[in-house]
């Protein structure tokens, strides 16, 4: 094929000449249109359900997804979790066998029970606990959208969420039988309770007031036993091991005291009482 230049000669075109395949992929992505056609033909031809029961019959893998928290957009981490297992377990069905993954969320905790009493203030009861599960569905729904924005294949019309009454029935059940077996003891560690969120903390919620504690010096007495297997010398006499801390309210669940094997101690006379300490 050719055409005519400026001085009238005839130029060649040489692309028409070459012997390239031809596909019906187009040359750019174009994904913000594209994409929402994709993933509407996924969802008519029900792949997620698909990759569920591909393979079923044959060896299982089974993949446990720790849930992500429902009370906000997805986030790096979110992505990062998910594109990671949705990997293992698009190889895994390669390999022939099932991977029935089914999505879980955390419904519970602390920080929604702040946001719902923040937008609907008074709030308490049954009444705060039906507006934080609506508060918990809302963000399932748009955190699995999203998470199907990334092209993740869980079995999504059928999550497993913390707040379903199944779910938590089934908790109920184990704790039952842990307690028939013998396994719970009420013992002195205490159970944090929120006074103005009326609930139980976990740990990781507790805030700290800024304070200053006193430092003590405590004593802890060996006993017989000990003492005639550390310092036979001593056997018969008041023994006592020597810590430091400025946590004094965490005393009553001490239950032994840790001694560094390459530190120097030293036993002193105090008042006809032994007293073993570091020696620095």
């Amino acid at each position: 094929m050719a055409s005519e230049s400026e001085n009238g000669t005839k130029k060649i075109s040489y692309k028409d000449t070459l012997n390239l395949p031809r596909t019906d992929f187009p040359i750019r992505a174009d994904h913000k249109e594209e994409d929402p056609k994709l993933r509407a033909r996924w969802q008519k031809e029900k792949l997620d359900q698909k990759t569920f029961y591909q393979n079923e019959g044959k060896e299982k893998f089974i993949l446990a997804d720790g849930p992500p928290y429902a009370n906000g957009h997805l986030h790096l981490g979110h992505a990062y979790n998910k594109i990671l297992k949705d990997m293992v377990a698009k190889y895994q069905r390669m390999r022939g066998k099932q991977v029935p993954v089914v999505p879980v969320w955390d419904c519970h905790g602390l920080p929604i029970e702040i946001q719902v009493t923040k937008e609907q203030p008074g709030l308490t009861g049954i009444y705060l606990k039906k507006a934080c599960r609506a508060f918990a569905q809302k963000w399932v729904d748009i955190q699995r959208e999203e998470f199907k924005v990334l092209g993740v294949f869980f079995y999504w019309d059928k999550p497993r969420l913390t707040m379903d009454f199944e779910y938590e029935a089934s908790i109920l059940e184990a704790f039952g039988i842990f307690v028939e077996s013998g396994y719970i003891e009420k013992k002195q560690k205490t159970v944090p309770w929120c006074f103005s969120c009326k609930t139980v903390l976990a740990t990781a919620e507790i805030e700290y007031q800024d304070r200053k504690d006193p430092s003590i010096y405590v004593r802890f007495p060996l006993t017989n036993q000990v003492i005639e297997k550390v310092l036979p010398s001593l056997q018969g006499k008041k023994v006592s091991l020597i810590v430091w801390t400025t946590t004094p309210w965490t005393l009553p669940l001490n239950r032994a005291v840790l001694v560094k094997p390459q530190t120097g101690y030293s036993v002193v006379e105090h008042e006809g009482e032994y007293l073993i300490m570091g020696s620095d």
